[in-house]
């Protein structure tokens, strides 16, 4: 009879489980530091349901900004601003209380809506239609409104007005080739034109901004965050009816 010899069972390994921080997903000045703003974790465990979004907002960035020309500053000019570094926020300002993932929603959101504004500026000579003329109005005032907002936090903390994102070609970004092409187009045209660019960045808005709600540390960035991802999700619906 021949004797079965049994292998002694493998010790299961216990799972790793390395945890993102959120804080941490995007770093200093966007688009050039957001290559290294993706918590150790990211990339090499799953990222948990809380930290999606806000991974997401970092890799945006990367994602977009990877095509653009390399940044000619120096290495130093990619760390996270610091209460120490240019001039004097004031007194209560928001300076201090940001993080990267507040700093790096700030660039790009103004950015996105500061390229969409001329786009939308053609609307009421290029556009034959009553309601897309209206449509267009609309967003623009939404638009306009949450930019002053945005600038005012921006300039508190002492960010800068130099757009960090110039040039990029990044998923929503209304691109000057897109203006150029809508002023040559009229009536039908130009709205087709005009829909597609606004679902792709009212889209992108909502996006980014789950991310800045969810890993954002200051406050008052965060409510603006939340206030502008429910009014692009209501223009997007209005958007997307037109036809």
């Amino acid at each position: 009879m021949t004797e079965t010899r049994r292998l002694p069972a493998r010790p299961v390994e216990p799972a790793p489980t390395t945890t993102p921080t959120a804080g941490r997903v995007v770093g200093g000045a966007a688009g050039r530091g957001a290559g290294r703003a993706v918590g150790e974790g990211a990339g090499r465990a799953a990222v948990p349901a809380v930290g999606r979004a806000a991974a997401a907002l970092a890799l945006v960035l990367v994602a977009g900004c990877g095509g653009s020309p390399a940044p000619t500053a120096s290495p130093t000019a990619a760390a996270p601003p610091s209460a120490t570094a240019g001039p004097a926020a004031p007194a209560g300002s928001a300076a201090g209380r940001l993080n990267g993932t507040d700093t790096a929603w700030l660039q790009l959101t103004i950015a996105m809506d500061e390229a969409l504004v001329p786009l939308l500026d053609l609307a009421p000579r290029q556009s034959a239609d009553a309601a897309v003329r209206a449509l267009a109005a609309d967003v623009r005032a939404d638009h306009v409104a949450a930019l002053a907002a945005l600038r005012g936090i921006r300039d508190a903390a002492g960010l800068g007005g130099a757009n960090p994102h110039a040039g990029h070609r990044m998923p929503g970004m209304v691109t000057p080739d897109v203006v150029a092409a809508a002023g040559r187009a009229t009536g039908p045209a130009f709205d087709v034109l005009l829909r597609d660019a606004l679902l792709g960045h009212l889209d992108q808005c909502v996006r980014v901004a789950a991310g800045e709600r969810e890993a954002g540390a200051d406050p008052e960035v965060r409510r603006w965050a939340g206030r502008i991802a429910a009014d692009r999700a209501a223009d997007r619906e209005r958007v997307a009816k037109l036809r």
